[in-house]
């Protein structure tokens, strides 16, 4: 049933959704005009009469950003029209697509960027934007901290090594390495105590690097 709906879509609105689609569950029509490069105006009214058919997604009121961006926001009716058009988008375009969304909710979100962090940390890791991906998912970290969310942090931090290895062999990938793993061994302690193996591993691995780099004042911890 959600096949046929698809295929009878125009083109420019199966783009619309797709686009819609990788930004996840919810999105805003400015988001999707600049991302495709549209009218922001007929963007916004081609999304209004998609959703007054109420089918595939809703008017979900009105969405703000830190930049001024005003824009009427909508929501996916179902997480099955979601998955659908999600996994219909080609890998490259997907891709692409991620990295664009995540770059205008980076300019839309402004100083207000760390507060998205997590969802930033998505959007570029999705988009192969590695670098930008291990920097907000540091934040996202950080975040996490501050709510005593340890594990969630943890979480954060292991994907962001993960990342780091994609990256190329510099003195940045060393000291981005370097300050994920010194926020990543105390946070094992917390959760699992000091016989934490992998606290110990990382350590180590992060004194190594602070010699290398000669950070010896952030080796102390």
């Amino acid at each position: 049933m959600i096949q046929r709906n698809i295929d009878s879509w125009r083109r420019e609105d199966e783009e619309l959704l797709e686009c819609g689609s990788v930004a996840g569950m919810n999105f805003s029509a400015a988001m999707i005009a600049s991302v495709l490069e549209r009218n922001a105006e007929e963007t916004e009214k081609r999304c209004f009469a998609l959703a007054s058919r109420g089918a595939v997604f809703r008017n979900e009121g009105t969405a703000e950003w830190p930049d001024g961006t005003v824009s009427a926001a909508f929501a996916f009716a179902h997480s099955l029209y979601h998955e659908v058009l999600y996994e219909q988008v080609p890998p490259g375009r997907r891709a692409n697509l991620h990295r664009q969304i995540g770059r205008w909710l980076e300019q839309a979100s402004g100083s207000a960027a760390a507060t998205k962090a997590s969802l930033l940390a998505f959007h570029f890791d999705a988009g192969r934007d590695y670098e930008r991906a291990v920097s907000y998912l540091y934040a996202a970290a950080q975040g996490a901290l501050h709510k005593n969310a340890h594990r969630e942090a943890a979480s954060h931090l292991r994907r962001a090594l993960e990342l780091i290895e994609k990256l190329p062999r510099t003195p940045e990938r060393e000291f981005r390495e370097f300050t994920v793993l010194s926020l990543l061994a105390p946070t094992l302690i917390t959760i699992e105590g000091f016989s934490a193996p992998d606290a110990d591993r990382h350590f180590k691995r992060a004194r190594e690097l602070g010699r290398n780099l000669g950070n010896r004042a952030d080796l102390y911890p």
